[in-house]
């Protein structure tokens, strides 16, 4: 008998599975917006907006699809939004450590001065 995990034969409650076009249009654009931050030609909070935006047309969020909890909270997009930074520069560990630190200090100072984080509207 083998020690390995099995997996669940089925999955009862699946999330509805957005179309593949969809999901490649928003991982583009998401992507988009990661290049555009990278650059330094969006702040955290815009790009986290444009992020939530993306996800909200989409109707069925990204993470739902691949079974991972929806992000809700405004800090929570932020870092997402982060982790997607330094994901995305992964190629170049110590570009990803600079740009994300710089992020999470911008984050940081929001943070301090506001107590709380309000994402600027962003409309479809």
């Amino acid at each position: 008998m083998s020690n390995r995990p099995t997996a669940p034969m089925s999955y009862s409650r699946r999330a509805p599975q957005a179309s593949p076009n969809l999901l490649q249009e928003a991982l583009q654009a998401k992507r988009q917006v990661i290049r555009q931050l990278v650059e330094g030609e969006l702040p955290l909070l815009e790009a986290a907006a444009q992020f939530q935006a993306i996800t909200t047309q989409l109707g069925t969020p990204i993470e739902a699809t691949l079974g991972l909890a929806p992000t809700i909270d405004q800090e929570s997009i932020c870092r997402t939004v982060i982790g997607w930074v330094h994901l995305c520069l992964s190629d170049r560990p110590e570009h990803a450590e600079a740009i994300s630190c710089r992020l999470e200090s911008e984050l940081q100072q929001h943070l301090s001065q506001a107590g709380s984080l309000q994402l600027p509207c962003m409309r479809a």
